[in-house]
C-alpha cells in the first residue's frame, strides 16, 4: 500500500499527524529567539592594553610588540595588525574564515598569559575582545541631575547593580557624567627639596591602599579568615601618609607627611566624552545582551525594572530610555510577518479566480501553513533565530508550498470532471500520474538552495538558515503534497458541476488565451528577430550593473546616531 492510498483509507491517521506537526510548530514558536540577522561570528580578535603615562614608541616597544610576538604562533592565524597610541596598545589578530571565534580567544589568552610577565609593572591587565556582530546595545539609557558626580555615583553603585540582575543583560558601559578621583599633585620643587621621585611616591601609596588575604586565625574552636586592609577612607588619611626621605645633612632616614611635598585634594577624572539629553548633560548608560539572549525579552524585562529603579531614586534624579534597538527589530520582524499574512491571502484570491473552487482553494490554504509550521519546529531544534532572513525565507516558500500542491490538485479534479471518477480513485491516480513532476521539481528546488548551505565565509553564515529554511519548507511541503492533499481532496472536490458564473470566466479566460496564443505563434515564425532582441537586451542589461551599485547589506535607519552618542 503506497503513502497516497494510505493517506486516502486513513484520514484520521494523517489528520493526527499534521496537528501534532501543527502543535509542535506553535510550541517552538514563542521560544524562537528573534533577532535582526542570523548569528553571524567574525574570528577576530582585540587586544587592548592600557599603559599609563607612556609614548607611542614605549607603548609598541613594551607592550606592543611582545603581544604580535606572543600571538603571531596562534593556529590558523591569518594576519596581526596593530596600533600603539599614546597609553594604549591595541593588537587586532584576524583568523581564517571558519576558525571557532571562542577556541581563537582561548587560544590568545593562554599566549597573552605566558608573557604577563614581560610587560611593564605599570600595564594593565590585557583586555581580549571578540568581534560579535550582535553585541550592539540594546537600550540607551540616560540618568540626568543637578549634581552629576551625585548622578554618576548612583548609575554606578545603584542603577547599574539593579539592571545587572536582569535576565539576558550581559556588558554595561557608562558614558559621561563626573567620576570621583582623589588626586595628588606633587611640586616639582618639593620633590627636588627632598630628593623624592615620582616612582617612588606611586610606590608608596600603593603600599600603603591595599586590602589583601592576610591568612586565617583560630578563635573559640572556629576558623576564622583574616584579611589586612589599609584602604584610604578620606584624603586627610592620604595626606597625613609618611614618605620616607634621606637627610643628608645628618646621614639618617626620616619621614615627611605628604601634604608636605604634594596636595591632596577630592575632585573628579578627566571627562574624556559627555552626554546630552534634552540639552541637558547627563549620565548614559548602554547596555549590551548576551549572547544567546532574545533581543525583544531583555529590551522589555529591563523596561519593566525601570519603574522599580525610579522609585528608588532621590526626586531630582530621572532615567529615560534614550533609544530602543529592538523596536526596529520588532518592526522589522513584524513588517516581514505582515508580509507573509499579505502573501497567504493573495495567494488564496488568485488561486480562487483560476480554479473557480473554494475547494480547490482551501486545500491549498491549508496545506500553507502546515508546511510552516512545521519549518518553525525544525528552526527551533536547528538553533535558528527569527530574523530577516529566516522568515525572508518563508515568505519565499510560499510558491513551492503552493506549487506542489496545485499540480496535484489540478490532474485530481480533471479525473473528477472530465473522466467522472469516485473521489478516492481519482486522487489517489490523479497523484500518481503527476508525482514524479512534482519530486523532480521539489528535487530540484532543494538542489538549487543546498549549495547556499555549504556557502563559506561571512556571506555563508548570513544566507545558511535562508537556505535551510527553503529546504526544510520544501520537504514539508512534498509530505503534504503526497499525503495531506490528496486526502482533502476526497473531502472538499466532490462538487464538479460548473455554475454559471464560472462557465463565464472560463470563456472570457479562453479568449486571453487564444490572443497569447496567436501572439505566441506570431513570434515563433520569427525566430531570428526574437533571437536578435534577446541577444540586445542581455548584454544591455549587464551595463545596468554598475549604475546598481554593489552592497552586502542596505543601509536602514534605526533611529540611533552612529559611535553610540545619545
Amino acid at each position: 500500500m503506497n503513502i497516497v492510498r494510505l493517506s486516502i483509507k486513513r484520514p484520521v491517521l494523517i489528520l493526527v499527524f499534521f496537528l501534532i506537526i501543527i502543535l509542535l510548530g506553535l510550541f517552538s514558536f514563542p521560544r524562537l529567539k528573534v533577532d535582526l540577522v542570523p548569528k553571524v561570528d567574525i574570528p577576530i580578535v582585540t587586544v587592548m592594553t592600557v599603559y599609563p603615562g607612556a609614548g607611542p614608541q614605549q607603548v609598541e616597544l613594551l607592550v606592543t610588540k611582545p603581544i604580535e610576538d606572543a600571538i603571531s604562533t596562534t593556529n590558523n592565524l591569518k594576519n596581526i595588525r596593530s596600533s600603539s597610541i599614546e597609553g594604549v596598545s591595541i593588537v587586532i589578530a584576524q583568523f581564517k574564515m571558519g576558525s571557532s571565534i571562542d577556541i581563537a580567544v582561548t587560544d590568545v589568552r593562554e599566549k597573552i598569559s605566558s608573557i604577563l610577565g614581560d610587560l611593564p609593572d605599570d600595564a594593565k591587565q590585557p583586555e581580549i575582545l571578540k568581534v560579535d556582530i550582535n553585541a550592539q546595545p540594546v537600550l540607551y539609557l540616560s540618568v540626568s541631575g543637578s549634581d552629576l558626580k551625585k548622578v554618576y555615583d548612583l548609575t554606578e553603585n545603584f542603577i547599574k547593580i539593579k539592571l545587572q540582575t536582569v535576565f539576558g543583560v550581559g556588558k554595561i558601559d557608562l558614558i559621561g557624567g563626573e567620576k570621583r578621583e582623589i588626586k595628588v599633585v606633587a611640586q616639582p620643587g618639593k620633590l627636588t627639596y627632598y630628593g623624592v621621585d615620582l616612582t617612588a611616591l606611586a610606590q608608596r601609596l600603593k603600599l600603603e591602599n591595599i586590602n589583601i588575604p592576610s591568612g586565617h586565625y583560630i578563635i573559640a574552636d572556629r576558623e576564622v579568615s583574616g584579611r589586612l586592609n589599609t584602604e584610604f577612607i578620606t584624603t586627610e588619611e592620604i595626606k597625613s601618609i609618611n614618605i620616607p626621605i634621606l637627610d643628608m645633612s645628618m646621614g639618617n632616614v626620616r619621614t615627611v607627611p605628604l601634604s608636605a611635598i604634594a596636595q591632596v585634594y577630592d575632585a573628579v577624572a578627566e571627562q574624556r566624552d559627555k552626554v546630552r539629553t534634552n540639552q541637558k548633560e547627563s549620565v548614559g548608560i548602554t547596555i549590551q545582551k548576551q549572547p544567546d539572549a532574545n533581543t525583544i525579552e531583555v529590551a522589555e524585562n529591563i523596561k519593566k525594572i525601570l519603574p522599580e529603579i525610579k522609585k528608588q531614586l532621590p526626586e531630582d534624579i530621572s532615567i529615560k530610555v534614550v533609544a530602543d534597538t529592538s523596536e526596529f527589530i520588532r518592526s522589522a520582524v513584524e513588517d516581514v510577518w505582515h508580509k507573509l499574512y499579505i502573501s497567504i491571502i493573495l495567494t488564496g484570491l488568485v488561486l480562487f479566480a483560476f480554479l473557480y473552487s473554494v475547494g480547490s482553494t482551501l486545500i491549498v490554504c491549508i496545506a500553507i501553513p502546515v508546511s510552516l509550521t512545521g519549518a518553525l519546529f525544525l528552526s527551533y531544534i536547528s538553533g535558528f533565530t527569527l530574523n530577516i532572513m529566516t522568515l525572508t525565507s518563508l515568505t519565499f516558500s510560499i510558491g513551492i508550498v503552493v506549487d506542489s500542491s496545485i499540480v496535484i490538485i489540478e490532474n485530481i479534479f480533471r479525473h473528477r470532471k472530465e473522466l467522472k471518477q469516485e473521489p478516492a480513485s481519482a486522487a489517489e491516480k490523479g497523484t500518481a500520474e503527476v508525482a514524479s513532476a512534482v519530486v523532480a521539481t521539489m528535487i530540484t528546488h532543494m538542489v538549487v538552495f543546498l549549495p547556499i548551505v555549504f556557502l563559506s565565509g561571512l556571506i555563508g553564515q548570513f544566507f545558511k538558515e535562508f537556505g535551510m529554511v527553503q529546504i526544510y519548507t520544501t520537504i514539508l511541503a512534498i509530505c503534504v503534497a503526497f499525503t495531506l492533499t490528496p486526502m482533502l481532496a476526497t473531502k472538499f472536490l466532490k462538487d464538479t458541476e460548473e455554475k454559471t458564473w464560472t462557465k463565464n470566466a472560463e470563456r472570457k479566460f479562453d479568449s486571453f488565451r487564444n490572443a497569447y496564443k496567436s501572439a505566441l505563434t506570431k513570434f515563433l515564425k520569427k525566430p531570428k528577430a526574437v533571437l536578435i532582441i534577446v541577444f540586445v537586451l542581455i548584454p544591455m542589461s549587464f551595463l545596468l550593473v554598475p549604475l546598481i551599485g554593489f552592497e552586502m547589506v542596505t543601509n536602514a535607519d534605526e533611529g540611533i546616531r552612529p559611535k553610540g552618542v545619545l
